[in-house]
């Protein structure tokens, strides 16, 4: 279970805005030195090396001492109570080769084994088990984006797989990446695609700038073009209010960017286009408002963190348009306490901490990034949690999301 405790943290521009009470969700937004190591979650280790065991050893164990003595109750008995400790029992997880297979050959009925593959990633950490499909997951991505019939579903279903693949395999997937980055760039900035289409692009790219090393050299690149979207200018459209909800999330993925990116290079492109990010605090959609009120409410913080003059506008003049946002930006200013598994708890208590929760919730699911806070070295390593946890029994649970 989870819990989470709130303390209120506010900057003194907006002592007195109390947080909306309601039981709504988060604001939905759509590293670090990265280990990439992703086994270790997956092994049962003792306090002495010469107990170490890996799990696929314990897993054969169990199954040869049921194939041998399935006629003793004791041995069914002891196979059993280590079958409820091990995942690698999970039914999902046994249906990923079938899948991939049916991906890999099977024509019909591509749409909803592309969905049954993304709900594995995303209640599941794959880990080792990806390491031996990796040239058929490539495949599949591949031909999902470079499809001929020009199905743009099978195209935003694949670009999903690749997401959750470059969230579990950190920087190994990174020259995967790099083969794909102008196939993505291509359709996040064409106006011919759909924008839903070019939603996925773009939260795709920007997971892969966050991670890989290849995406960190083109994190400065796809800033730019995130930052021009989101300050398009509006126009008659066919596909109307998508248009809008699109250059809303590249706002939320500049700012989930620039968590990351060097803040002198921010502050520069945020002056250079300061009076037409100031117009958004005065646009018709709220999101939109929210969106630009967050990018400036981080830049604050980080400045203040860095121990760093503003100097990108009136700061009183920018805290006057922040307030008058009033509810819909208080939530950032709540320090939430929640604790994951049995043994951590994660403090969202800074801008960028809830940006980052945020962006990844929207992606893995509430549950799925909480299995990958505890299991995922890269995740825990972008929210600072240290090294997986070592634990001699490994009960995997189903995790759900219960505030006070």
């Amino acid at each position: 279970m989870v819990k989470i405790k709130f303390k209120h943290r506010y900057p003194s521009f907006l002592m007195g805005l109390e947080p909306k009470q309601s039981k709504k969700k988060l604001s939905n937004f759509r590293g670090d030195e990265l280990i990439n190591s992703r086994y270790s979650s997956f092994i049962a280790i003792n306090n002495t090396s010469s107990h170490s065991t890996s799990m696929k050893n314990v897993a054969n164990e169990i199954v040869e001492e049921k194939k041998l003595d399935s006629n003793n109750s004791n041995t069914i008995n002891r196979y059993k109570e280590k079958e409820q400790k091990i995942v690698i029992f999970d039914d999902s997880v046994i249906q990923l080769p079938n899948i991939l297979h049916q991906l890999l050959t099977d024509t019909n009925d591509r749409h909803n084994h592309y969905k049954c593959l993304i709900e594995i990633f995303q209640t599941k950490f794959l880990g080792f088990q990806l390491d031996n499909r990796l040239t058929n997951l490539v495949t599949i991505i591949e031909s999902g984006l470079r499809n001929k019939s020009n199905d743009n579903d099978e195209i935003g279903l694949s670009i999903n797989i690749l997401t959750l693949t470059i969230i579990t395999m950190g920087n190994e997937f990174n020259a995967q990446f790099e083969s794909l980055y102008l196939t993505l760039r291509d359709i996040v900035i064409h106006s011919q695609f759909p924008p839903s289409l070019r939603s996925n692009a773009a939260i795709s790219l920007s997971i892969g700038c966050f991670i890989t090393e290849f995406g960190c050299e083109k994190m400065k690149e796809l800033l730019l073009y995130l930052l021009s979207i989101g300050l398009a200018q509006d126009h008659i459209h066919k596909y109307g209010k998508q248009i809008i909800s699109l250059k809303s999330l590249c706002l939320k993925l500049f700012l989930f960017l620039s968590t990351k990116c060097d803040i002198d290079y921010v502050t520069k492109i945020i002056g250079k286009y300061l009076d037409k990010i100031f117009n958004l605090f005065d646009s018709n959609d709220s999101q939109m408002r929210v969106s630009v009120g967050l990018i400036f409410v981080h830049l604050i913080e980080r400045h203040d963190h860095l121990q760093k003059p503003f100097r990108i506008c009136n700061k009183q003049k920018l805290q006057q348009k922040i307030i008058k946002l009033k509810e819909n930006i208080a939530n950032i200013f709540e320090s939430k306490v929640m604790k994951f598994n049995s043994h951590e708890q994660l403090e969202l208590n800074s801008c960028k901490s809830k940006i980052n929760f945020e962006i990844f919730r929207c992606i893995l699911n509430t549950t799925g990034l909480l299995v990958h806070l505890t299991q995922n070295q890269i995740i825990r390593n972008i929210f600072g949690l240290g090294n997986v946890m070592i634990i001699k029994e490994r009960h995997i649970h189903n995790v759900t999301l219960e505030k006070n």
